[in-house]
């Protein structure tokens, strides 16, 4: 999949949209009305986005995976009824809202865009998950949940927007003795360089920061919050062939209408695809890395 089989797809006129041949008779008529100019959609995650990333992903959720990546990530932590999950970057509803229905668990569900916890309370809400699921805002910059409040912890790319020390300080302090923390993020590979041209266009289209940890730096903070690290894995092959697959199906299902999208929709695919495409790129020069993490607070 590439940007410009996006673009040209967008830019193609159907064959029954083809301007006709000169008329036979002069005969002029009436132009139809303008089209009304569509209106900008405010903030990262308007609603076209989030109807472009539910066919991408699936319902709810922002990157690729969707619900499989999503129980693969929890099935370690041993949920069940009876366990509270803090569940970090929620996105617009599906994660929490697999974890509660598979496992009975009580999430707390955080996200940092008002938009997605709109969303992910909507989609929660008609899931009837109830008191269940609680979707709340957080501020990347200074995290803050409640101390002590679960028995298990599972960030989903916590440090795109905030400064990784602190929010590893604040994911930790909400567990509780002996509980397990589990994270996936996008991480510096060896090649990172924040100043390139490739790596700031890529930063701006994904509005995160440009200062990214590294494996070992979190593997280390890790070890020095008082956690044994029991698993790190590298999953950037798989995200990237996740990627390329969501879009191919995407793409080709499009194609098969024969009609243009709308053009809200289809600014939000340009873009969305330039985004994918900018961080495949980084990833496959070794410059991002897709990494999870699993490890036990220790007890005492």
């Amino acid at each position: 999949m590439r940007l410009a089989d996006v673009r040209g797809w967008l830019s193609r006129r159907p064959a029954a949209e083809q301007p006709p041949g000169p008329p036979v008779l002069a005969r002029r008529r009436p132009d139809p009305p303008p089209e009304p100019e569509p209106q900008p959609e405010v903030g990262p995650w308007p609603p076209a986005r989030i109807a472009l990333t539910n066919r991408l992903w699936g319902e709810g959720f922002t990157v690729p995976g969707g619900a499989e990546d999503v129980l693969r990530l929890a099935t370690p932590l041993g949920l069940s009824a009876a366990s509270s999950l803090l569940l970090v970057g929620c996105g617009a509803g599906g994660p929490a809202r697999c974890i509660a229905t598979l496992f009975g668990a009580w999430v707390a569900g955080y996200e940092s865009d008002p938009a997605l916890v709109a969303e992910a309370t909507a989609i929660c809400a008609r899931a009837g998950l109830g008191k269940r699921v609680r979707i709340d805002a957080w501020d990347p910059a200074a995290p803050a949940f409640p101390p002590n409040s679960c028995h298990h912890v599972l960030a989903l790319d916590p440090f795109r927007h905030g400064p990784t020390g602190p929010i590893l300080d604040g994911l930790i302090r909400a567990l509780r003795t002996g509980g397990q923390i589990t994270l996936l993020a996008t991480v510096a590979g060896p090649g990172y360089d924040p100043a390139a041209e490739e790596t700031t266009a890529w930063v701006r289209l994904d509005g995160g920061l440009a200062a990214l940890p590294t494996e070992a730096f979190i593997t280390q903070a890790l070890a020095g919050r008082r956690c044994d690290v029991r698993v790190v894995e590298d999953l950037s092959t798989q995200h990237m062939h996740q990627t390329v697959r969501a879009w191919r199906g995407l793409v080709h299902g499009l194609g098969d209408g024969g009609a243009r999208p709308p053009v809200a929709l289809a600014d939000a695919l340009v873009r969305e695809a330039e985004l994918w495409l900018r961080r495949a790129r980084l990833i496959r020069a070794g410059n991002l890395r897709w990494v999870r993490w699993h490890a036990m607070a220790r007890v005492g």
